[in-house]
């Protein structure tokens, strides 16, 4: 059976800029370019020193080959600014999975090593993972989110970072449209009815959804592709991080990620991802929570209050808001900066 595959998409339900900070484990892939670096694929942090993204993302890039070098941009929202809260890396180690095929992409998944560790911060934290036994028919609430493109030009990447929601699909009800080459380990959301927005740039991007327990984002999948941009019923089919627990323990051998994966919570120096960070809502206490708090949560299974959701009205506006307070601090920075300058002339 004959499929023709085309570019990486993304599904997009809505054209909605995320306040900055929301999702504070993807990152932005970049390979240099005559004037400077060009965005290639999303990713989402391991832990202080690895990323985990999608393998077709470096199928012309050679290990050690110094006209391609990549550099990854985390706490970023803006590509074409570097923010005082973003951290630039350059690429240590690219570990593509070893049955990775090209041309039926199954096993699309690799690793990056930084040749920095990260400090994290409340822009920057690593991701949480299910369990490789978790029942994911308990996840509810998913996201996808990248730098899709959008408008007219859709050979370029978005310069915000975009979400949607996104439902998950059962992959028999997804191989309807996809002439059932999906197998056991695929995963596969979108929307069932309704246009469909997917475009390019969210190659690598995490498929989030959140637990009903206690609130957590779990990380389940990595966006491998979807058929076409624009059209209906073309959901993204995604690696599920269940199927290669083991592979990513064996070839990271680090017992700090080894725990991340395995869903044991390791609390950073700053903050972590226990629950989604939610910056708009002024009233979310966004300090530490101690091992105490976790493990009574956990032991009761008591879940704490949800926070009503904003409407898109409400959630455009905090997006101004933040926006302009943003261009206000960099205003009053270059002011300074021009200052000092002159002092020192």
């Amino acid at each position: 059976m004959e499929v023709n595959l085309v570019e990486v998409k993304a599904s997009y339900s809505t054209e909605l800029n995320p306040v900055e900070g929301k999702w504070p484990w993807i990152v932005s892939i970049q390979k240099k370019v005559e004037l400077g670096y060009k965005h290639i694929c999303a990713g989402t942090i391991l832990n202080n020193e690895w990323i985990i993204t999608a393998a077709h993302c470096f199928k012309d890039w050679k290990e050690g080959d110094p006209t391609t070098p990549l550099r990854v941009l985390l706490g970023t929202f803006y590509l074409s600014e570097i923010g005082l809260r973003t951290q630039s890396r350059g690429v240590k180690q690219l570990i593509k999975h070893d049955q990775y095929d090209p041309i039926t992409e199954s096993n699309d998944i690799a690793l990056i090593q930084l040749d920095k560790q990260v400090e994290f911060s409340d822009h920057i934290q690593q991701a949480c993972f299910p369990k490789e036994s978790a029942d994911l028919k308990d996840l509810i609430d998913c996201s996808i989110a990248g730098w899709g493109a959008q408008g007219k030009h859709l050979d370029e990447p978005s310069q915000f970072l975009q979400e949607a929601q996104v439902e998950r699909i059962d992959t028999k009800h997804c191989n309807k449209w996809y002439q059932g080459i999906l197998g056991e380990n695929h995963l596969c959301a979108g929307h069932r009815k309704g246009p469909e927005k997917t475009c390019n740039g969210d190659r690598g991007s995490p498929l989030m959804c959140r637990t009903k327990k206690n609130n957590v984002y779990s990380v389940i999948g990595i966006l491998n592709w979807g058929s076409g941009c624009g059209q209906t019923r073309s959901p993204g089919v995604y690696s599920p991080i269940q199927s290669h627990i083991k592979w990513i323990v064996e070839k990271v051998k680090n017992e700090a990620v080894k725990a991340t994966i395995q869903g044991k919570r390791l609390v950073p120096k700053l903050l972590f991802p226990l629950v989604k960070p939610d910056h708009m809502n002024p009233n979310r206490n966004t300090a530490q929570n101690s091992e105490a708090e976790i493990k009574e949560t956990e032991n009761t299974g008591q879940q704490s209050t949800p926070v009503p959701p904003m409407s898109p009205a409400e959630l455009n506006s905090a997006y101004k808001a933040q926006t302009a307070e943003n261009i206000s601090r960099r205003n009053v920075l270059k002011r300074l900066l021009a200052a000092a300058a002159k002092l020192f002339k």
